[in-house]
């Protein structure tokens, strides 16, 4: 059996968001007696990662790669053919399913496993010099790149082992969450999302049973348990938890009925969340948040250049649902997309005084690679892309807009977190203010750098970064 190391080479916009995708990799080949290591660059530095390498000296280093983090993963592999010149790498991921042909011709990265890998993965180990037999896969031989059949997604979810979160770093279970994975595909057709999401799962959505779910719920519980840690909450990644609204009752009539006893939380579409009925439920059987996608409170930013495909009056239904059903509701949003203007800001901005959302995250809009939305930035050549960090959503806009520079969007970008903040903040003072009252205010320059400044621990005012705004 071979040595394989798998590295997550998340070394920026790092979080403890639970790396699912690579631990039920891991499972998988744990199950087929392979010896898995797991490196999470979310803790360790490249170098950290380079000096384990050097002595585990695994037969093959496995690379989960997310198009932000795509650089540091290529020179990880060249960095491995160093120290092991015989050893193998082998890519999957996002990324890599959405770019194979340009995956592969990274020195250093010998196979790619396209799609989902709990299958692919094993059967490339034990093919590993005949890989023409592996579906799913591409490789190169001889200089040139072969592509292998492809391969379906897995119909029966409930036949994939759980997620190895044993190799998870203590970092994780000290936070007091982790995440779960119901759900795979989606039939929707955001412009930030697709057709990218159909290239690594397929068309069709695929559902677990209830009992699934739940089984890993408790195994997940005694990971808790046996580091002496309480999970706190989990949080269930779906694009569509709340699609069926049927099963979404059985899962919380069976909490309920096991006596599941976890606090969670999870993210819907608007024009998918549950009836008031089912939402009391939802939270009787431990849900607290619903994080709803909004992106811009302008219909035509919304669903003419990023295909959301919601109402302004199905978004105002979701979060007067959640705040009667007495649910959090999260709002996320997408500051700096293409064609933004003074009226759209304004508009998203008067949304939230509508809404009323309890929390937020306000990103900067930041096409990946093969999305409508690239496609589109493309084709007005608005993309200022130098490397793939570039793609790191919310650190700064990389598109060339017509009324805003890239400092103005960071402006607009903190003002809408900071009004909701201090919103929130004002709330349970007993003091009224709107959003859009903040957010003007915040939005002044001196106000908006300062106040970052702050946020990271320091206070900073800087001349040349005052303006008109």
């Amino acid at each position: 059996m071979a040595k394989v190391c798998f590295v997550f080479p998340r070394y920026i916009i790092r979080n403890y968001g639970t790396p699912l995708g690579v631990l039920y990799l891991c499972k998988a080949l744990k199950e087929k007696k392979h010896e898995v290591s797991f490196i999470d660059g979310t803790v360790v530095s490249f170098e950290e990662t380079s000096e384990r390498l050097k002595q585990l000296k695994p037969d093959f280093l496995c690379l989960s790669i997310h198009t932000v983090f795509a650089d540091f993963a290529f020179q990880l592999a060249k960095e491995f053919k160093k120290i092991n010149p015989k050893g193998k790498v082998i890519a999957g991921g996002p990324h890599v399913s959405i770019l194979p042909k340009q995956t592969l011709m990274q020195k250093g990265i010998d196979f790619i496993v396209i799609g989902e890998g709990e299958l692919t993965l094993p059967e490339l180990l034990k093919n590993i010099n005949e890989p023409e037999k592996v579906a799913g896969i591409a490789f190169k031989k001889k200089n040139k790149i072969i592509f292998t059949k492809s391969r379906e997604p897995i119909t029966n979810l409930d036949s994939i082992s759980f997620p190895d979160r044993t190799l998870l770093p203590e970092e994780y279970p000290k936070t007091g969450s982790t995440s779960i994975i119901t759900s795979r595909g989606c039939p929707f057709n955001c412009a930030f999302c697709q057709p990218t999401l159909r290239k690594i799962f397929g068309q069709k959505f695929r559902m677990r049973s209830i009992k699934n779910v739940v089984e890993e719920i408790k195994e997940i519980k005694k990971v808790f348990q046996e580091k002496n840690l309480e999970l706190k909450n989990l949080c269930f990644t779906d694009d569509g938890l709340t699609y069926n609204h049927a099963w979404l009752e059985k899962l919380a009539r069976e909490f309920l009925r096991q006596r599941v006893n976890i606090q969670w939380s999870a993210n819907t579409r608007a024009d998918t969340i549950p009836s008031l009925k089912l939402l009391k439920l939802l939270k009787k059987a431990g849900l607290t948040t619903f994080s709803i996608g909004v992106e811009s409170g302008h219909p035509f930013i919304r669903n003419e250049i990023l295909r959301k495909g919601v109402s302004q009056e199905q978004l105002i239904r979701a979060f007067d649902l959640c705040h009667e059903a007495g649910i959090q509701a999260l709002a996320f949003l997408m500051v700096g997309s293409p064609e933004e203007s003074e009226e759209t800001v304004n508009a998203t901005v008067e949304l939230l005084d509508r809404i009323k959302p309890d929390q937020t995250q306000v990103t900067i809009t930041s096409p990946l690679p093969e999305t409508y939305l690239y496609d589109y930035a493309k084709k007005k050549d608005l993309l200022q892309i130098k490397k793939w960090s570039d793609f790191a959503f919310g650190d700064e806009s990389h598109l060339e807009l017509k009324h805003f520079t890239k400092s103005e969007i960071k402006r607009i970008q903190k003002a809408m977190q900071y009004a909701i903040y201090f919103h929130a903040k004002m709330a349970r003072l007993g003091l009224n203010a709107s959003y859009s009252s903040l957010f003007k205010i915040l939005r002044n320059a001196l106000v908006n750098i300062s106040l970052r400044g702050l946020e990271k621990g320091r206070f900073i005012i800087k001349k040349k970064m005052v303006g008109k705004f």
